[in-house]
């Protein structure tokens, strides 16, 4: 599946691709340090399209925690 762009730039998929699981907070980091690169979807509220993220430094558990408790974080399975 092609990974489309909207009118602001923001990177998104219709529907979420194969090969994706649901995200845990354990998956954005490694001995305690963050995967600072990774990409990740996360499904917009309406849950009809998947928008592309990826892992930077001012990515926080605060941000993203509540994300992934609504199951809303998606990642590439390894």
């Amino acid at each position: 599946m092609q990974c489309l762009t909207d009118q602001f730039g923001w990177k998104y998929y219709p529907s979420l691709p194969d090969g994706y699981r649901l995200a845990k907070l354990d998956d954005f980091h490694t001995s305690g340090r963050k995967k600072i690169g990774m990409e990740y979807l996360l499904e917009n509220s309406k849950g009809d399209q998947y928008e592309l993220h990826q892992v930077t430094e001012e990515t926080t558990s605060n941000k993203i925690k509540p994300l992934i408790e609504e199951s809303r974080v998606y990642i590439l399975k390894p």
